[in-house]
């Protein structure tokens, strides 16, 4: 009878240790993937922003916008991307899945005119009778389009994101260069 209850203890412990190498496996694929979703999303990111400034040092404006496409949450769980750096050196983006995930794309968009530098936390736009915050990060999920804004402040070029709707009032306002914000 003892042998029989020993042979028994044996066979769930060896169930339970295949269960939880099964849990743990599954676990680090499941963390992979979620590193890789937010990889591409932090790096579709750096793109937007790159083609942002590049266009803005082409163009005469004091304010340029791009729209840029992100996935709504990575594996289900919501996410943020964070702009570092700036001293006249590269830009970094931080990206972050609620949870542990984390992907760091280094951007480097110091080229044409002047240094680029992210925005301090965040700026208020005042256009016209509208308020746009300017923010130096994005949280997803987010109800409104996620747009990159560029704005001239002197001899620098600050760069942060605007998570909002926008209505075509603003757009215009933006447009027309009808935007102050103490820079």
């Amino acid at each position: 009878m003892a042998v029989h209850v020993m042979g028994t203890l044996a066979l769930v412990a060896v169930s339970l240790a295949v269960i939880v190498l099964f849990q743990n496996i599954t676990s680090y694929y499941g963390l992979e993937a979620e590193r890789v979703q937010l990889s591409e999303a932090v790096e579709a990111l750096g793109r937007g922003l790159v083609e942002a400034v590049a266009l803005h040092t082409m163009g005469e404006s004091n304010i340029t916008l791009l729209e840029v496409k992100l996935p709504p949450d990575i594996s289900g769980k919501g996410y943020t991307v964070e702009l570092r750096g700036g001293d006249g050196e590269a830009v970094e983006l931080v990206g972050r899945v609620v949870g542990v995930s984390l992907a760091e794309v280094v951007v480097l968009p110091n080229f044409g005119e002047g240094v680029v530098e992210p925005v301090n936390e965040s700026l208020e736009l005042t256009c016209g009778s509208h308020v746009i915050t300017v923010r130096s990060r994005v949280t997803m999920p987010s109800r409104g389009a996620v747009y990159v804004a560029v704005l001239r402040a002197g001899d620098a070029q600050l760069v942060g994101f605007i998570q909002e709707r926008l209505g075509r009032e603003e757009v215009e306002a933006i447009s027309s260069g009808a935007c102050s914000w103490g820079g």
